[in-house]
């Protein structure tokens, strides 16, 4: 049986981000949104760059909270955590990290890196495991279908309404970038979160997603293949629109 690890998600405070999160932006170098993510990713380097050199020997899990005021549904309009991640992921190099975390609720927006840690295994009984192994390119709709087949085979039911807690774990070969994987998994996984308009299919309800954690496990023998843990569960009263800590911020 394949075995797949979780990290610790970072519990430290954090430091405020200053201004607002952006998403990945797949418009045009010129554009005013490129231009917007681009400003907004020197900021969180300037902001993020002592502990990513305080940490340079050491594996790392990042944790970035997304705050809103609270007339902000957090669970719509594409506020998808996977697109806040993955540009500032890009940035600071995917190979740094083991573990990358988001969440988002009412409450001020922060970011922190620190060392992975495993995580002990979870007694919550309300998690769901699924796994999957694909051998086909991940830029193809036949790496999704492999996804959502197995993963589909293995699910009872979609998820209750509301918010969802989801864990992936990616085990892959050290050469590879593991960050482009986030988004094609996610997309394979209506049988989880749903979907809105069968019509278009890889297109889940992840906004639904209030807390995501990614982990990579890296393994030269699996070759060109990806092998996917995927954990998920509704998401409890206290985490639904969830709050940063109060504590006194650290520096970076």
């Amino acid at each position: 049986m394949v075995t797949f690890v979780r990290y610790r998600q970072p519990d430290q405070v954090g430091v405020p981000l200053g201004i607002p999160p952006r998403l990945e932006s797949w418009d045009s170098k010129t554009s005013p949104s490129q231009i917007a993510l681009g400003r907004y990713l020197d900021h969180v380097e300037t902001l993020t760059r002592p502990r990513m050199l305080a940490l340079s020997d050491a594996p790392l899990a990042l944790r970035l909270f997304v705050g809103f005021d609270a007339s902000v549904d957090v669970l719509s309009r594409g506020r998808d955590l996977d697109n806040y991640l993955f540009p500032i992921v890009r940035r600071l190099g995917a190979s740094r990290f083991v573990s990358v975390w988001a969440a988002k609720g009412v409450a001020e927006s922060v970011i922190e890196i620190e060392r992975a840690v495993p995580a002990p295994v979870s007694s919550d009984d309300r998690w769901r495991f699924a796994s999957a192994v694909t051998n086909a390119s991940s830029q193809t709709a036949a790496w999704k279908d492999q996804v959502s087949q197995q993963i589909a085979a293995q699910t009872q039911e979609v998820v209750c309404e509301g918010g969802v807690e989801l864990e992936i774990c990616f085990r892959v070969s050290p050469k590879r970038n593991w960050s482009t994987l986030w988004k094609p998994a996610i997309d394979s996984l209506e049988c989880v979160l749903g979907q809105d308009n069968p019509a278009r299919p890889y297109h889940p309800r992840d906004d639904r997603i209030i807390q995501l954690g990614l982990h990579r496990m890296d393994d030269s023998g699996v070759g060109h293949d990806v092998h996917i843990g995927i954990w998920w569960r509704p998401a409890t009263p206290r985490t639904r629109t969830p709050e940063a800590p109060t504590r006194t911020p650290r520096a970076m």
